[in-house]
């Protein structure tokens, strides 16, 4: 099974494990990726997690861990790739966000993506509090945005990498993205459409 169709099986087998989907991902990059060996550092961080709060989950990921928004190079399509994030401490809101995610899951911590325009946050479902993941977990007074599913953050991930890919014509990397926005859930004719273009433009 070779790395979309690995990624076409997460994403509409009912229900769909972030941490799997996104890792499934960044495989289209990074060919040798380990998914099984990426989960268990994921593990790992959650078992340095204390107790089930959220100040103890940015304690380790942000305190301990280091991890920060790349605010210098931020259009880095690494950014985008959690395996890459874990290595390089640095990321993007949605990546750091998905990183709190899977690993709060773990934890205990329960969290919720949200997705706020031009951000993502994450909101402690057991008092609201909304979080920014690329400020190093610090609280945030009011955002907008609706809770994002497993699909919707996946989605967001890929569309971050097309418009990544498109400023730079890398077509290669660009055509893989626009397959895997085909083969998710509820894809739209025109996903399909621009996808046809782009591979008669590299033919």
């Amino acid at each position: 099974m070779d790395a979309t169709e690995q990624f076409a099986r997460i994403v509409n087998g009912g229900i769909v494990y972030l941490g799997e989907a996104a890792l499934a991902m960044a495989a289209h990059v990074y060919p040798d990726l380990d998914a099984a060996a990426e989960m268990r550092r994921l593990e790992a961080l959650a078992a340095r997690v204390r107790d089930e709060s959220r100040a103890e989950l940015c304690r380790v990921l942000f305190a301990e861990v280091g991890l920060r928004g790349n605010r210098e190079n931020y259009y880095d399509p690494d950014n985008s790739f959690i395996n890459r994030v874990l290595d390089t401490g640095v990321g993007i809101p949605i990546s750091l966000a998905v990183v709190m995610l899977e690993v709060g899951h773990r934890a205990g911590v329960r969290l919720t993506g949200i997705s706020a325009p031009s951000h993502f946050l994450v909101r402690d479902e057991l008092d609201g509090a909304l979080l920014d993941p690329f400020d190093r977990g610090a609280e945030v007074t009011h955002a907008d945005g609706p809770a994002a599913s497993p699909v919707d953050i996946v989605a967001r991930m890929l569309n971050n990498l097309r418009s990544i890919y498109t400023s730079t014509n890398d077509l290669t990397n660009l055509l893989w993205v626009l397959r895997l926005r085909t083969v998710l859930p509820g894809a739209t004719p025109d996903v399909h459409h621009e996808l046809q273009r782009a591979q008669a433009r590299l033919n």
